[in-house]
């Protein structure tokens, strides 16, 4: 029975030292199998991560060879407008030199020879009637015009003549140059001169854009109240309102959403005037957005909102305004990445503070 029994646990022995070489031979295995599951989940999750970039980078590139386009498109448009002008001046100029020119030998001929003529066939006596018969129809000549020219100057100012299409092109690129220099007396010239209020830049911006970007408050609300267009958006889908949020004018923002104006329009790039203030820092912009409707969380078209522009500059003023006002702290961009990450990824510590403190108060 001894000898059964040691042999028996010679044999179990035998097994576990079996077992545990397998086991020591299997662990490395199992080990590089988990590895390598990991490293192809996090590749498939690269993967799908380099697939929306990717797509991303083609739309801008589509949204870049549209904007090309459209500028293409406005030059040559401006081209072609220049052409009349040029054709013009060069007609006038060879109608100065024909006039000049053989009109004079055409009166030199007609007077020289009849005088000649009457000179050598008549006397003297003759020839002092005729000179006074030519002085009386002179004078009867030069009532009759001045009679014409004074029945005709009333009506002349009256009714002014309309532009030419040259002195149209003319009126509009100085009434751009006028709203971009901020000349309110020179603007209502040419307005009454006729020049078109709803004429754009080179760059596709409208006369009230141009006002609206360098803050001529006067000048906006003169070719407003002569029929401009509020509304109208540039190459890139910018208008007068976004204009002015992303410069921080308040006061022409202040007048443009009194007329009824979208408030929540977006650009080609999906930002929002809501999301240019914050973009820019300009806390008053954004209050006074809010207080007129403005959506708190759009986004643009890499999926971030106003916070998230806000945090990402450093604008903590905006972004604590944003939060107060209710704005999502964990809304995902196209990387995944929240405001909230992006503010502990920084080293702005008033951020943090800020941050840390509305979210405690909102806890408590």
């Amino acid at each position: 029975m001894s000898n059964s029994l040691e042999k028996f646990q010679e044999s179990l022995a035998l097994i576990r030292q079996g077992m545990d070489l397998m086991v020591e031979a299997a662990l490395p295995l199992l080990q590089q199998q988990a590895k390598t599951e990991v490293t192809v989940a996090s590749f498939e999750i690269f993967m799908g991560d380099t697939k929306k970039r990717l797509t991303a980078l083609e739309e801008r590139e589509k949204q870049r060879d549209a904007r090309l386009s459209v500028l293409e498109t406005n030059l040559s448009k401006a081209l072609v407008s220049l052409f009349p002008r040029v054709e013009s001046i060069l007609t006038k100029l060879e109608g100065k030199d024909l006039k000049n020119e053989p009109v004079c030998s055409k009166d030199v001929s007609k007077n020289k020879n009849p005088v000649a003529s009457t000179s050598k066939q008549m006397p003297k006596c003759s020839q002092t009637s005729s000179n006074s018969n030519e002085g009386e129809s002179k004078k009867k000549q030069d009532q009759t015009e001045t009679s014409s020219k004074s029945s005709q100057s009333p009506i002349t100012a009256v009714s002014p003549p309309t532009p030419t299409a040259s002195e149209s092109v003319i009126l509009d690129r100085d009434l751009i140059s006028a709203t971009n220099c901020g000349n309110l007396r020179k603007i209502r010239s040419l307005i009454a001169a006729g020049a078109n209020v709803n004429t754009r830049s080179l760059l596709g911006k409208s006369a009230v854009s141009i006002a609206a970007l360098n803050g001529h408050l006067e000048c906006m609300q003169e070719l407003i109240n002569s029929g401009a267009d509020i509304r109208a958006s540039d190459t890139e889908g910018y208008n007068a309102v976004h204009l002015a949020a992303s410069r921080g004018k308040d006061a022409i923002l202040q007048c443009l959403l009194s007329r009824d104006v979208d408030v929540n329009i977006k650009t080609d790039g999906g930002e929002t005037p809501l999301l240019l203030a914050s973009k820019s820092g300009h806390k008053k912009c954004l209050l006074i957005l809010l207080e007129h409707f403005a959506e708190i969380d759009p986004k643009d078209s890499d999926d971030r909102t106003p916070l998230h522009h806000a945090v990402i500059n450093n604008n903590v003023d905006c972004a604590v305004v944003l939060l107060e006002w209710g704005a999502d702290l964990y809304n995902l961009d196209f990387e995944g990445k929240s405001p909230l990450f992006y503010a502990f990824q920084s080293q702005n510590r008033a951020m943090h503070d800020a941050i840390l403190s509305i979210t405690d108060d909102g806890n408590d």
